[in-house]
This record gives C-alpha cells, sequence and structure tokens, in this order.
C-alpha cells in the first residue's frame, strides 16, 4: 500500500485549488479587460462603495449613538423626577459618550433660561449630530445613480467601435459571430455598472431608515427629559392674598409692629 506524504501536508487542499483559482482570476480579468475603459470609473465607485458601508458599520452602531442601558434610564425619567432621583440620570450621562448622552448633558444645561431655549438649542445640536453621522450615506446614492450610467455609456462606445469595423474584417457567417462576440463583450461595462449599482441601493436603504429611527428615537426622549426636568420650574406660583394696608393707619413700633404683621393674613 503505498503512503503519500503530501495528502496530510496542510496546505494540500489550497494547492490542488490553485488552477481553478487561477482560472477563476484569469475569467474575471478578462471580464474587465473586454470591458475597455470605462470599466475603470466604474472599480473606482466599487472601491469607494465598500469604504463607504465599511465606515457607516462602524458609524451607526446602537452602542455608539444611544445604547440600551441609557435608552432604558431616560426612558424613567418621569418616575426619577417624581422621586426626586435626577442625579442618577445626571450620572448616567456622564457615564457614557454616546451621541445621546452628548445630546441629553447639553439639554440639561444651566445655562438655559427656559424650557423652550433649552429644547431650541437641543435641537440645534442634535441635526448636528445627525449631520455629521449621514456623512457618506449621500455619496452611496450617487454611486447607484452613475454607476448604471457609466456602465450604458461604455456599452454604448463598445457598439460604435464594432459596427464602424465589420467591413473591413468579415462578411458573412463570420461577421454574425463577430458581431454577437463584439456586443457581449460591450455588455459587460452595463453588467458591471448594475452589480456595483445593487448593493449601493440596499446599503443606502439600510443606513437611511436606520439613521432615521434612531433620530426619532432621541428626539423622543430629549424632549421628555427637558419637560420632566423644567416642569418643577414652570409651575404657576402660588400667590397668597394679604388684605391692603392704608397708609392712613398710624405705625407702630416694637412688638406691637410685629403683631400687626402677623395678624394681618389672618383679618383677610
Amino acid at each position: 500500500m503505498a503512503f503519500c506524504f503530501t495528502n496530510l501536508a496542510p496546505g494540500s487542499a489550497v494547492i490542488a485549488d490553485l488552477p481553478q483559482l487561477h482560472d477563476g482570476m484569469q475569467a474575471v480579468w478578462h471580464f474587465f479587460e473586454t470591458g475597455g475603459w470605462y470599466m475603470v470609473p466604474i472599480l473606482i465607485c466599487s472601491l469607494v462603495a465598500v469604504m463607504v458601508v465599511f465606515m457607516k458599520f462602524i458609524d451607526l452602531r446602537r452602542s455608539f449613538i444611544a445604547p440600551v442601558e441609557l435608552d432604558r434610564k431616560l426612558s424613567e425619567v418621569e418616575d426619577l423626577v417624581a422621586t426626586g432621583r435626577l442625579e442618577e440620570i445626571s450620572q448616567s450621562l456622564r457615564r457614557h459618550d454616546s451621541v445621546l448622552a452628548r445630546i441629553s448633558r447639553h439639554a440639561l444645561l444651566p445655562t438655559h433660561g427656559s424650557k423652550e431655549e433649552a429644547e431650541k438649542s437641543t435641537e440645534t445640536l442634535a441635526r448636528e449630530e445627525i449631520s455629521r453621522l449621514e456623512r457618506g450615506i449621500p455619496l452611496l446614492e450617487v454611486i447607484f445613480t452613475i454607476a448604471p450610467l457609466l456602465g450604458l455609456i461604455g456599452t454604448v462606445s463598445g457598439m460604435v467601435h464594432i459596427f464602424g469595423s465589420f467591413g473591413a474584417k468579415a462578411a458573412g457567417p463570420e461577421q454574425a459571430m463577430l458581431i454577437s462576440r463584439g456586443i457581449s463583450e460591450a455588455l459587460n461595462t452595463t453588467i458591471a455598472g448594475l452589480v456595483v449599482a445593487v448593493p449601493c441601493y440596499i446599503f443606502q436603504s439600510y443606513f437611511s431608515r436606520k439613521l432615521e429611527g434612531l433620530a426619532l428615537r432621541m428626539a423622543t426622549l430629549t424632549t421628555g427629559l427637558i419637560q420632566a426636568a423644567y416642569r418643577p420650574l414652570e409651575a404657576p406660583p402660588v400667590v397668597t392674598e394679604s388684605a391692603p394696608v392704608a397708609d392712613s393707619h398710624p405705625k407702630s413700633t416694637g412688638d406691637d409692629e410685629t403683631e400687626e404683621m402677623m395678624g394681618a393674613p389672618e383679618r383677610a
């Protein structure tokens, strides 16, 4: 019984697949080569789209924008304020460095003169944070719009080149074969453009919907925080009616004056 040591080598399976891998790489290279120069901008668009998608998956993490722990704490703000435990929320906001924590800390700044001023200032900061999180998403929209157009331009250019060189190269059946081969090669740019555009459209829609949902959730939580924090300050003052003191009454001194001031509400 023959024993083959190469069958037990760790990389034997990879070595056996090298010819298939080489053929696949050649097929991919032939696909891009036959597409012409219009494949270059499509390839650049695909590389940019991959970098943007990777970046947005990092930026739009829930733990980075609105952690679950902080979300739960702000959802209970009414009960915490009613029991005088607003300091617990402040401590939670100081422990986090998320987008929601920064917006909430800004909402509780003592420099706000009123609830309306706090709401307006917090809304401005929230728009700035959301605008920063949106970076890259419009670029995906641009890519899935122009990628099919670049493919279409490459296809039209290839067909023009093919039809312009038919008469000098072949006639009859050979000409028909040349036409079919040339059209299939020219359509490679359209295929490449669509392959780039479809994933970009999917990821752009996904990131937009996710960011919209997170923005609405943060707006709800910060609005409730401001209303709960400013409600005691905006309660209507209690007015105690007292009897008017006529100017004609003579002023008293010493104990008589103190007794007169304490007895005025009773007479009212």
